[in-house]
């Protein structure tokens, strides 16, 4: 079930810009920061539920770094 839409329609492709940067510039981070914006990813509040995210956000960024 979806929560309450925390974001409008323009922030929302914001932070999809600010994420896809994030992800390309994912390895110039340090590992202490890596985990540091997986966590704060993990605990932002949402629209969706997602199980194991932590799991499906670093396997994200992986594969994507595979493809860089």
């Amino acid at each position: 079930m979806a929560g309450p839409k925390i974001y409008g329609n323009d922030e929302e492709r914001i932070l999809r810009r600010i994420g896809a940067a994030v992800v390309v510039l994912w390895k110039d981070f340090p590992e202490s920061q890596q985990s540091r914006i997986i966590r704060q990813a993990v605990s932002t509040p949402d629209r969706v539920r997602a199980i194991q995210l932590n799991e499906q956000i670093t396997a994200f960024i992986r594969n994507r770094q595979k493809l860089a």
